[in-house]
C-alpha cells in the first residue's frame, strides 16, 4: 500500500521501495492510496494531491516492467449523491489516464539509472 508505506515515521524514500521491489518482482498488487504528513498527524487525500508523485510510481513501474495489478485503496468522499462511488470513479480514471500515458510521462525524475538502461 504506497499511503501506508509513505505515512510511516522514519520511511525511507518510498520511490526507492517501488522500484526495488518492482525490480525483484514482489509486488503482488499495489494499493494506489496517497497520503499528507506522517502518524500520528496524516491524512488521506485524492490520488492526485498528497504527498506521493503518482506520476513517478507509474514511471517506476512501466521502467520495471511491472505487468500486476494496480487498485485504488481508500479514496475520500465526494460530496454529492453517491459519495463513494464518485470517489471510486475519480480515483480509477486518474489510474487509468497515467497508466495509458506512461510512454508520454518521460524518465523517471528519481532514478539516475534509468537512462543507462534505456541507452543499453
Amino acid at each position: 500500500c504506497l499511503g501506508s508505506l509513505q505515512e510511516m515515521p522514519g520511511a525511507d524514500d518510498i520511490y526507492d521501495h517501488v522500484r526495488r521491489f518492482a525490480r525483484r518482482g514482489r509486488i503482488g498488487y499495489i494499493h494506489f492510496r496517497n497520503v499528507r504528513g506522517k502518524v500520528p498527524r496524516y491524512h488521506e487525500t485524492f490520488v492526485d494531491d498528497g504527498d506521493i508523485d503518482m506520476a513517478e510510481i507509474v514511471r517506476i513501474l512501466r521502467d520495471e516492467n511491472y505487468g500486476g495489478v494496480m487498485i485504488p485503496d481508500h479514496t475520500p468522499e465526494m460530496s454529492c449523491d453517491a459519495p463513494w462511488h464518485a470517489g471510486k470513479a475519480f480515483a480509477l480514471g486518474y489510474m487509468r489516464a497515467l497508466v495509458q500515458n506512461a510512454a508520454a510521462l518521460g524518465p523517471s525524475r528519481t532514478d539516475q539509472s534509468t537512462d543507462a538502461r534505456r541507452q543499453a
